[in-house]
Parts: structure tokens; sequence; C-alpha cells
């Protein structure tokens, strides 16, 4: 993980979004973290939209925890029919 200040990732936004495609990159203001940014250039636009995905992560910090539902629970819960 860097750090850079918001005044550098302004001068030098391309240098630190090539950065973000080997690690992740803290935007600092005022020295305490603001933002962070990753690269997802080798992802396809489904995966950084299932990274993003709330819902996903809800299911998978569950099934983590132990607390596993059924298939048609699931289906239910996404309001897959069939």
């Amino acid at each position: 993980m860097k750090f850079v200040s918001s005044s550098e990732a302004r001068s030098n936004l391309s240098g630190v979004m090539d950065m973000a495609q080997h690690d992740h990159v803290v935007v600092t203001r005022q020295g305490r973290p603001a933002v962070v940014i990753m690269g997802v250039a080798n992802l396809d636009p489904e995966q950084v939209a299932l990274g993003l995905d709330d819902a996903l992560w809800e299911e998978i910090e569950r099934a983590r925890a132990g607390k596993y539902v059924s298939s048609a629970q699931m289906k239910r819960e996404l309001g897959i029919r069939k």
C-alpha cells in the first residue's frame, strides 16, 4: 500500500493511476486517509461491478461466518424464479 497526498495526486494523477495498477494507493488529506485508489485495468466490467456489490459482499461475509443458506433460499432472496 502506498500513500500520497491529495496535492501530489492532483499534480500527478497519471502516475498515481499507474501506481494503483500494482498496489492500492491511499490519498491523504491533511495527513489523514481520504480515499483509496485501486487499479482495475486487468479486470472486466463484470468483475469490477461484482467487487462493488454490497449484497454480494454481505453473502460472502455470511458464508464466512458459517451462516449458510440453501440454494432455494438464496434464489428467493435474490428474486430468481425457477
